[in-house]
């Protein structure tokens, strides 16, 4: 509750100031406000996968954590070379187009994982962590672009920093949503299951499948926002 009236307060500040820290007006964009909800969408899904995975392979693998950091480097290398390739090829495809690509991607690395079961060993889940990593390196940069390139000249430095400060927030609620979901699904299937591990993957994969949601959730905002240009510049053209 006090974290609602704050930001409550904080919106009313920001709207009320001559030179605010963050200007809310920018967000009357359309294509700015779902610059930051991607942002968000994509840190929820990483962040928050990247959890349970850590804890599935310590709690049920039996791993060390040094093999934990060393079998999610396929994941997390995968995420560096996809943030380069973005760099790379932002300006050719545009910011839309790689956000999309890289939703869709992370979403259908998750489900593949949502889909593990105790004993599947690292080859099982090896193409899981590639094909996340992948997606959400090609859709975490691109983010950025996007709502730089719909602000006024000057003050993409403030764009860029709401972008990062979403990300941050995506971060926080994917670690806690997804392990409190995670939790809470573990005890409730003790109850039913005799074998913690069955119940700790299961609880696992239950909460994957709602990052899974989030991701797609997250291309769905990014396809329409590419139809939405498409239809503007149609517009643009035939006026």
């Amino acid at each position: 509750m006090a974290a609602v009236l704050l930001l409550a307060a904080f919106v009313v500040v920001e709207l009320r100031h001559r030179a605010p820290m963050v200007d809310l007006r920018l967000m009357r964009d359309p294509s700015y406000s779902a610059s930051l909800l991607l942002a968000g969408a994509v840190l929820f899904g990483f962040v928050g996968l990247s959890l349970l995975q850590v804890m599935w392979l310590e709690r049920v693998r039996g791993l060390t954590a040094l093999q934990v950091g060393v079998q999610l480097l396929a994941e997390f290398g995968a995420f560096i070379v996809a943030s380069v390739l973005a760099g790379m090829f932002v300006r050719r495809l545009g910011p839309r187009v790689l956000i999309t690509v890289g939703l869709l991607l992370a979403a259908a690395g998750a489900a593949l994982f949502a889909r593990i079961e105790p004993d599947t060993a690292f080859a099982g889940y090896a193409a899981a962590f590639v094909l996340f990593g992948l997606g959400c390196g090609l859709a975490n940069a691109p983010s950025t672009a996007l709502a730089v390139s719909h602000v006024p000249h000057g003050r993409e430095g403030e764009a860029g920093g709401t972008v990062n400060a979403a990300r941050q927030i995506g971060a926080v609620l994917g670690t806690s949503i997804l392990g409190t979901l995670m939790t809470s699904t573990f005890a409730e299937r003790l109850t039913r299951v005799r074998d913690p591990r069955a119940a700790f993957t299961y609880a696992v994969g239950h909460a994957t499948w709602v990052a899974v949601a989030v991701l797609l959730l997250g291309a769905a905002v990014a396809i329409g926002l590419s139809a939405r240009s498409r239809g503007t510049r149609r517009r643009t053209v035939t006026g």
